[in-house]
């Protein structure tokens, strides 16, 4: 049983704790509230929603962005694997590659 209705009953049982003003102050008091905790919620959901769709964006970007970067290192790797094939000085290899010396060795 809610709060008003157990008071209505009170008052129901010739027991009145509210006068027709305070009833009435009361009801307007509870419907701001209400409305407020709506808003609230509605509020909060909008921000949930606007929050998850800037994450997965912001998630795809930089998803995308770190792909690149590391397709752009494997293909370097490739080359550097490729020249050392070939017999082309490993100076020379990083030279082309940006690769260091030390990591063109672990390629061999």
């Amino acid at each position: 049983m809610t709060y008003r209705e157990k008071l209505n009953k009170l008052n129901d049982g010739g027991y009145h704790f509210l006068t027709p003003e305070e009833e009435e102050l009361y009801e307007r008091n509870t419907y701001k509230e209400m409305g407020r905790d709506e808003g609230l919620r509605e509020g909060l959901e909008q921000g949930r929603v606007e929050g998850e769709k800037r994450g997965l964006e912001k998630g795809r970007v930089e998803g995308k962005e770190e792909g690149i970067k590391e397709g752009l290192e494997k293909g370097k790797e490739e080359t550097a694997r490729n020249m050392l094939k070939n017999n082309i000085d490993i100076g020379i290899i990083s030279k082309c590659t940006k690769l260091s010396k030390s990591h063109i060795m672990t390629l061999l």
